[in-house]
């Protein structure tokens, strides 16, 4: 993703233009998770889709692995 220097909340459209197209069995990881725009964005995102489990590795700058859930639990909650 680009770097957080960009824009506040840079990394966020990611899922949001790419959820269609990622596999079944997908999964994501965001680096430099310590940092606040990725643990909100992190949240927004589990808060949008209902598919993903996150967990946090407190590795180097921290990261999130999120890995979705069998389709049949998929659904992208309605914005508001």
């Amino acid at each position: 993703g680009p770097p957080g220097s960009v824009q506040s909340n840079a990394r966020y459209p990611a899922l949001l233009l790419l959820f269609e197209k990622l596999a079944e069995d997908a999964i994501i990881l965001v680096d430099d998770a310590n940092r606040p725009d990725e643990k909100r964005m992190v949240q927004q995102w589990l808060a949008e889709f209902d598919c993903f489990d996150a967990e946090f590795l407190n590795l180097g700058q921290g990261a999130y692995l999120l890995q979705r859930k069998p389709l049949d639990n998929v659904a992208r909650k309605p914005s508001q």
